[in-house]
């Protein structure tokens, strides 16, 4: 049996159900899975994951959510799962680059794509923004939702390419990946003289060569 693709939405509900079954020894409950994804009908999961089982990712015995089982990794999808971390200012050149790398067969996170169904955020939508600091911002609901929605893709992902110029969310997003055993690619058109950074040494690629990236992302295995 050969697994369809996954949509974003998917993918990540997916790896939720995983790493939930690798700490606790057990599968979640559907309102567990909502919870995650956000979502406040248990209905909205509970299709996610009859979609899942549809297409081969789990299998579970009827109305015994504690007995959904993950199908064997071998038979899973092995497409590489990239988050694109960037800045805004290179929004339009994000999406040019997601472009290409689903062209290429790769499933994509972008974090300004609005057609994605993720939850898009800039500090623009602050109201008061410039009486903010790095303390109060963490309390501001829409802050709190955008980080758990990027991290929700960064931990769905498996790569995180970092697009440069970029500022400090988009570094701590790559740190964070490294720091969690993923594949971590450093891209820009060209890198100007001067501009540089001891911890780029955590990157497996920096490159100003996307094809060279494109194949690099094909030749590593998962």
């Amino acid at each position: 049996m050969t697994n369809k693709p996954l949509t974003q939405k998917q993918a990540a509900a997916l790896e939720f159900i995983k790493s939930f079954i690798s700490k606790n020894g057990y599968p979640p409950t559907i309102r567990e899975i909502a919870d995650y994804m956000g979502h406040q009908s248990s209905s909205t999961a509970f299709n996610m994951l009859e979609q899942l089982v549809r297409k081969g990712y789990v299998k579970k015995e009827e109305g015994a959510i504690r007995t959904l089982q993950i199908v064997d990794p071998k038979k899973m999808d092995a497409t590489r799962r990239i988050y694109l971390a960037s800045s805004w200012k290179n929004a339009e050149h994000v999406m040019y680059i997601k472009g290409l790398l689903v062209s290429a067969g790769f499933e994509v996170d972008a974090f300004c794509d609005t057609d994605a169904g993720r939850f898009v955020f800039s500090f623009d939508m602050l109201p008061d923004v410039d009486n903010l600091d790095a303390r109060t911002v963490l309390e501001e609901p829409a802050v709190k939702r955008a980080f758990a929605e990027d991290k929700k893709w960064l931990d769905w992902a498996d790569t995180v390419l970092l697009i440069l110029p970029a500022g400090k969310s988009a570094h701590l997003e790559a740190g964070y990946a490294a720091g969690a055993g993923k594949k971590l690619v450093i891209y820009q058109d060209e890198f100007p003289r001067g501009e540089f950074d001891v911890m780029y040494g955590f990157a497996d690629l920096i490159s100003n060569d996307f094809q060279e990236i494109i194949q690099f992302l094909k030749g590593e295995a998962l």
